[in-house]
């Protein structure tokens, strides 16, 4: 592949930054993504006029600190609250992933003449512009596209291909052209794709895995139907050519896939070749299998779960649609490091396991994480932020398994106390609202269990973090802390 090599200056923009030329650009949203963006706008259209906003500003304690971040980081741009921001015809609107498409100073702004863009969208118009345009990966889902992700890229680089690994994982996407600025010869483009990115997105990537989707952010998007509606644009603009893979006993997947051109592809627990055409990998006898072909014994994989090995079958089945061997896919698979906060072994105290499972922020996700383990005794760590998603589920999964106590965050960690004592579930529970409170507790719980079971300390909360913690991440980090501190 060749392409340009320098764009530093405005004669040599690409097509997709030349419609940008002389216009005001407005960031909105200043976290990672967006003071990315902000330095992109800088740096290739340096003469047009660069506004940074969000809604922090509006804030007088979160204003210092926004302010003085961005001026840390060196994130360049003019630094306005969005009140203050101009919009007219001639703006155009960056949205960062943490801003609503119907938030309502976005919706002023457009009212205005302004118009929509994002980092996701412009990435794609730029490496559209090269003469090879290099082979884009998207993934999204509810749960287990950050592993489902990190696996394609994995088997990729390990079979010795150019792979650049970003979106809502590892690297924001404008970034990823940083990287296209040099010729790669055919480069790979993994994107981990959320709603949130997907949402005004008019591009779809070559290869498009939908992984499982259900109820999540409905506190960022109006109802159920509108946050998948999101999630297509991954398969909606793809061609004939491309390619869209998918668990076909999945109804939001398989609804999602419908309204794609592309060649349709299938994984599966269940199914076998016989009953599906379209079945490439399953599994067959304890081994994931691509068309009879044997490819890894389940027990080889450095990850835990049944639901794992659907993270694992789509990087199976694109990996061999580019041409690596199977022997490599194998023995790249084992060499996989589980990503952190993703039902991560922390340590083992007093013949206690404890797992940091802390991205589990989806009901499913939880009841996942909880069959993964079942039929061993678990010390369950749940509950968090209401975002009016339903628990029954949930609540179910821990009655029907072998969770033997419960140390619960609120505000839903009540809900779930409460949903357990209305089908009168003998269950010992602890509602607590610290990370060393929950660690403590559990580990009194898990004492009165029998050793020879090897009992587990499971953090996955079903639930998002705030307010007890920043995020996920920072949820995560003080339990492996508090856990690794134990004697």
């Amino acid at each position: 592949m060749s392409g340009p090599t320098d764009f530093e200056t405005i004669a040599a923009l690409p097509k997709a930054l030349e419609a940008l030329q002389g216009r005001r650009c407005v960031v909105f949203g200043l976290g990672r993504e967006g003071s990315s963006t902000a330095r992109f706008l800088s740096r290739y259209l340096p003469e047009n006029e660069l506004v940074l906003t969000d809604e922090a500003l509006e804030s007088e304690g979160q204003a210092t600190v926004v302010t003085q971040r961005v001026a840390r980081e060196g994130v360049p741009g003019l630094v306005l609250p969005p009140a203050r921001v101009v919009a007219d015809p001639n703006t155009v609107i960056f949205r960062a992933p943490g801003i609503p498409p119907h938030n309502e100073r976005l919706q002023t702004w457009l009212a205005a003449g302004a118009t929509l863009h994002s980092s996701t969208q412009l990435l794609f118009e730029l490496i559209n512009t090269l003469p090879t345009p290099p082979i884009t990966i998207g993934v999204t889902g509810t749960k287990g596209k950050s592993t489902t992700t990190a696996v394609i890229a994995h088997i990729l680089k390990s079979a010795g291909k150019t792979v650049l690994l970003g979106g809502n994982i590892g690297v924001p996407p404008l970034e990823l052209w940083e990287q296209l600025r040099e010729p790669i010869p055919q480069a790979l483009i993994v994107l981990e794709l959320s709603a949130h990115q997907l949402v005004d997105l008019d591009h779809s990537p070559h290869f498009a895995v939908v992984q499982d989707i259900t109820p999540e952010h409905l506190d960022y998007y109006h109802d159920f139907a509108s946050y998948k509606q999101a999630k297509s644009h991954l398969v909606r603009h793809q061609l004939p050519t491309d390619f869209v893979i998918f668990n076909p006993a999945l109804t939001t997947p398989s609804e999602l896939a419908s309204t794609s051109p592309a060649t349709p592809l299938h994984f599966s627990l269940k199914q076998q070749p016989q009953t599906d055409e379209k079945l490439l990998c399953c599994v067959v006898d304890g081994s994931i299998t691509y068309q009879n072909d044997t490819i890894i014994k389940a027990s080889e994989l450095p990850l835990t779960g049944e639901h794992n090995l659907l993270n694992v079958m789509p990087g199976v089945i694109i990996a061999k649609q580019l041409g690596v061997p199977s022997e490599a896919i194998a023995t790249a698979l084992r060499t996989f490091a589980p990503l952190p906060h993703r039902l991560q072994f922390v340590a083992t105290h007093s013949q206690v396991e404890y797992y940091n499972d802390s991205l589990a922020t989806a009901p499913e996700a939880a009841c996942a994480a909880i069959t993964s383990f079942h039929p061993r005794p678990i010390v369950l760590l749940a509950g968090g932020t209401e975002r009016n998603l339903d628990l029954s589920g949930l609540v179910r999964c821990v009655v029907d398994h072998s969770v033997r106590a419960l140390v619960l965050f609120p505000p839903t960690g009540e809900t779930i106390a409460k949903q357990l004592q209305a089908l009168d579930a003998q269950l010992p529970f602890t509602v607590v609202r610290s990370m060393a409170d929950a660690v403590k507790q559990a580990r009194l719980y898990a004492a009165a269990l029998p050793a020879d079971e090897r009992p587990v300390v499971l953090l996955s909360p079903g639930g998002a973090s705030f307010p007890i913690f920043r995020d996920y991440a920072d949820r995560g980090t003080q339990f492996t802390e508090r856990a690794l501190e134990l004697d």
